[in-house]
């Protein structure tokens, strides 16, 4: 699935309730929830986390928040070890930041891992301090999550090329086939592409952009309603008039008052 993001304030101090290191035994459907407390972990293990929204792959150097009362179910692969931190974050009255429920730390890992480690080691000696350094961590991984979200929120160049064709030829006979010639990838993959940005097929992608073009001419337009179905792909105006109607609920005469 696609990643998720969270909305935290962090214009206030985290308070650290808890940071530790646990070992991650081989175990399924192992299920946890804090009702008061965000989680930060570093994960070094091969495994997944599911929550209500989906399932999430977890790997080496991912870095995962969890937010208050979210149920989690945890599978791991085989033995690891991951840093764990719980913290309560205040509501703030400023807007909200966001953060990815899991992103890869990369070549950051090592800053990551020494600065929960530097956090553990201040959490005991002086609380106030370890809040701190918990503070510039859950900045920095912010700054990281924004990039993420660039990326996720990125067009990939097959899906863009086929969405400014389908918006270019709409009163063409636009077929699926086409269009994964067009793109140069696999027809799974396409599919999978429009899913996850669209959320929809691509056959019912055609037929909403069709359906939205028709409203505007319908609405905006004096052209004729033969006129407007053939420059939204349709020679059939009997057929025209029922996508029409099962889109809007309303015939195209009626649309136009």
């Amino acid at each position: 699935m696609e990643n998720l993001f969270w909305h935290i304030n962090l214009a206030e101090k985290p308070t650290c309730h808890y940071i530790g290191t646990g070992i991650s035994e081989e175990h399924h459907n192992r299920i946890y929830c804090l009702p008061n407390l965000w989680c930060l972990h570093l994960y070094d293990f091969e495994g997944t986390l599911t929550m209500e929204e989906g399932c999430l792959d977890v790997h080496p150097g991912d870095i995962g928040f969890i937010p208050p009362g979210k149920t989690v179910t945890y599978a791991v692969y085989g033995t690891g070890v991951h840093l764990a931190c719980h913290f309560y974050m205040g509501g703030g009255s400023r807007p909200p930041r966001t953060l990815p429920a899991m992103m890869p730390s990369g070549a950051l890992y090592p800053e990551f891992s020494e600065a929960f480690r530097k956090i553990l080691h201040l959490h005991a000696a002086s609380p106030f301090a370890a809040d701190i350094k918990l503070w510039d961590v859950l900045l920095d991984a912010e700054r990281m999550g924004q990039r993420v979200q660039q990326r996720e929120n990125a067009l990939h160049p097959a899906l863009e090329k086929c969405l400014q064709y389908i918006e270019l030829n709409l009163a063409a006979k636009l077929s699926v086939a086409e269009l994964i010639g067009l793109a140069g990838v696999s027809h799974p993959y396409l599919v999978r592409l429009f899913k996850e940005h669209q959320d929809c097929t691509i056959t019912e992608y055609i037929q909403q952009r069709r359906m939205t073009k028709a409203r505007h001419l319908l609405t905006e337009t004096d052209q004729p309603v033969k006129s407007v179905a053939i420059d939204c792909g349709f020679t059939d105006l009997q057929y025209f008039n029922k996508c029409v109607r099962k889109a809007f609920g309303i015939s195209p005469r009626a649309m136009r008052g």
